[in-house]
Parts: structure tokens; C-alpha cells; sequence
């Protein structure tokens, strides 16, 4: 039998540390140390990397709000603003002026040589009174108005860009985020169908380990066995075989101590008990303070005042 179990124990063995091998060649393979533990992390990394795009999300879309509102307050005020005028003379109205005196200079020369029906003096008049009327369609000031940017304006352009920096920053990062949710979902899905394998694989080993463990310790009894029946021993010897006992180890005074003090107190339960239930009056006292009134009449017990009367 030692022979047959050194056999065994030596097939088992090999089977167990090709097992056990397999085994650590697939998690090494596949980057793992405990599937259940590293399922258990990577849903609640998940659950966080779900929820963090969530917010990334949510801050995405009130940013670009909030820059869009800026354009349009930025679109409605100007860029420029009113700081101060400057009045200057019209030079077109200066040169006609100029010409209207000069034209009033010649009138005058001619004036003393033709007289004012000639046809010199009235062509003269013709062109003073084009040049007057030129000279009251124009302006006699011109302003110049100077501006200056808009405070307003600059607050909301600066506003404008540190939110698209900010917007395209969110860009940046949204496929990032994105691509590592992926991944990790993508290694917790494979983790979950490769549970059944990794759980057969350990099984199996734990198989293995059982049997080497079980024929290992049939062995070691097997090889006791054979060296005590080898030097002819035996296992189990009767020392001293038992008897009855002739008188019964305890008398009688003890049982009937505790049967008599166990039926005085249950004696004494069962009478407080009786006593405490019972609700009757039986006497003045106990009617005048349960009532709290006092007790005008009372009305004897027939019998007994019967069995008076006849005496």
C-alpha cells in the first residue's frame, strides 16, 4: 500500500504543480492578481470616472452659455465712446465768404463806371447772390468729435477670451476623459467574462492541492500501519472492563430536601399569586380606600345572621 500511495502521490503532484502552473500563467497573462477585488475597484472606478464626465459635461455647457451671452453683450456695446468735441470754422463756407467779398469788391469798381441796370453790375449781382446762397447752405462750425474704447467693451473682450481658452481647454479634455471611461469598462467587461475561467482554473488547483493533501495523508497511515503490523502492534487494548455499581452513588436525604423546598416555594408563589389577583373587597377599609368615600351601611351575610336568630 506504501508503494501504490508513493506512485500516486507522485502523479499527484505533477498534475497539482501543472495546475497550479496554468493558473499563474493566466493571471500573468492577463495582468491579474484577484479578479474579484479588481472588479469590485473598477466599478467604482466607473461610477467616479461616469460621474466626473458628467460634471465635465455640465461645466462644458455652462460654459459655452455663458460665453455666448458674452458675445451678445459684447455685440451690443460699442467699442468706442464719446470723450470730448472740438468746434473748428467750416473752410468751404471760408472760401465762399472770401469770394463774396471779392465779388462785392469788383460789384463796387464796376458801380462807378456802369450804372446798376448795366448788364456788367447785374451779372455781378446774379454770381453774389449764387455765392450767398452757397454760404448759408454751409455750416459756419464744424465739430470734431474724439473717442476714446469703452471700459465696458474691454471687460467683456477679456471676459470673451479667458472663456474660450477655457472652452477649448474643456475641449481638450472631453476625449480624454471620454477614451479612459472606455478603457475601463473595456478591462471590466473582460474581467467579468474571465471570472469563470480564472474561478475554473483555481478550482481545479484547489483540486489538485486536496488530492496531493488527501494521498499524502493516507500515506503517512498507511506507512504507521505497515511498521506496527510489521513489529505486531496493535491500535486499541482494554485496560479494565466496567461495572455496574452495586448501591446508587447518591441517598435519599438530598432529593428529599430539594423536593420539599422546591414545593414550599412553589406553594408560596401560587398564594402571593392567587392573592395578588384577586380583586374582591372583603373589608370596610379596602372599600373606603379603593372608593375613598365612607361606608354608610352594611349588609350582613344571611346565613350567618340566620343561624343567629335561630340560636
Amino acid at each position: 500500500m506504501h508503494s501504490l500511495y508513493v506512485e500516486q502521490l507522485r502523479i499527484l503532484k505533477a498534475q497539482m504543480k501543472h495546475a497550479q502552473r496554468r493558473f499563474r500563467a493566466h493571471l500573468q497573462r492577463e495582468h491579474v492578481i484577484d479578479v474579484d477585488q479588481e472588479i469590485l475597484l473598477l466599478n467604482q472606478a466607473v461610477l467616479l470616472q461616469e460621474r466626473a464626465l458628467r460634471d465635465h459635461l455640465l461645466k462644458t455647457a455652462g460654459v459655452r452659455q455663458k460665453l455666448n451671452q458674452v458675445r451678445a453683450q459684447l455685440a451690443r456695446s460699442p467699442e468706442l465712446m464719446p470723450f470730448s468735441k472740438e468746434y473748428h470754422a467750416n473752410p468751404t463756407r471760408q472760401v465762399f465768404e472770401n469770394q463774396l467779398a471779392a465779388l462785392e469788391v469788383e460789384r463796387y469798381k464796376t458801380l462807378q463806371a456802369f450804372l446798376p441796370t448795366d448788364r456788367h453790375v447785374q451779372q455781378l449781382d446774379e454770381q453774389i447772390a449764387k455765392v450767398k446762397a452757397r454760404i448759408k447752405g454751409e455750416q459756419e462750425l464744424l465739430v470734431t468729435d474724439e473717442e476714446q474704447r469703452s471700459d465696458l467693451h474691454t471687460l467683456l473682450l477679456r471676459n470673451a477670451n479667458g472663456l474660450e481658452v477655457l472652452m477649448a481647454d474643456l475641449h481638450a479634455r472631453e476625449p480624454g476623459l471620454r477614451q479612459q471611461l472606455k478603457t475601463t469598462r473595456r478591462r471590466l467587461v473582460r474581467l467579468r467574462n474571465m471570472r469563470s475561467t480564472i474561478a475554473n482554473l483555481k478550482a481545479d488547483a484547489d483540486e489538485k492541492v486536496f488530492a496531493y493533501d488527501l494521498y499524502r495523508k493516507r500515506n503517512d497511515q498507511a506507512q504507521i500501519q505497515e511498521a506496527m503490523t510489521d513489529q505486531s502492534m496493535v491500535n486499541v487494548a482494554v485496560v479494565q472492563h466496567a461495572t455496574p455499581p452495586i448501591e446508587p452513588l447518591n441517598g435519599m436525604l438530598l432529593p428529599l430536601l430539594l423536593g420539599l423546598v422546591g414545593g414550599i416555594g412553589l406553594a408560596s408563589g401560587l398564594a402571593v399569586a392567587v392573592e395578588y389577583v384577586n380583586r374582591r373587597l372583603r373589608f370596610e377599609e379596602e372599600v373606603e380606600r379603593y372608593l375613598e368615600l365612607p361606608v354608610l351601611a352594611v349588609i350582613p351575610d344571611l346565613e350567618t345572621t340566620a343561624g343567629i336568630a335561630r340560636a
